[in-house]
């Protein structure tokens, strides 16, 4: 498992896992960070870090009984595009291939498939693109 941001599931490739109580957990959700568990009966339990709109600061929700393995599927990868975008060095990464790679083509039209959160096509426009297109991760898609 990696860092904090790199998207993994706790304890994932672990055959020996400390347990860690759901309070602790909760307690070091950041900001749009999503934590995945089950309750005693095996229904999936999603817990959501947001920001809370009457009082500032974030707050914690709870979604409970989820049974339908889209939900927990979507809760993590929305965790793991939070990862990327609370990677500041991976994000300069990016950026930097993206100006490097429009400073050598400058006429290059970027498409980003599978956007998520947009940020590969924002870099790229920040870049310079001269055009720039975005579509979602679409089951059917064809080009």
């Amino acid at each position: 498992m990696g860092d904090r941001f790199d998207g993994a599931l706790a304890g994932g490739g672990r055959s020996l896992m400390p347990e860690v109580g759901v309070v602790d957990a909760v307690q070091q959700l950041a900001l749009n960070e999503t934590l995945v568990t089950a309750d005693e009966s095996g229904n999936l339990v999603i817990f959501r870090a947001i920001q809370n709109p009457y009082h500032g600061g974030f707050m914690v929700t709870q979604e409970c009984g989820v049974t339908n393995r889209d939900a927990m599927t979507n809760a993590i990868k929305l965790s793991q595009m939070t990862s990327m975008l609370n990677d500041n060095d991976r994000c300069a990464k990016y950026a930097k291939a993206l100006s490097r790679a429009l400073q050598k083509r400058p006429e290059s039209r970027v498409l980003d498939i599978g956007t998520g959160t947009g940020l590969l096509a924002m870099l790229a426009a920040r870049a310079g693109a001269k055009h720039v297109a975005a579509s979602p991760q679409l089951e059917r898609a064809v080009l």
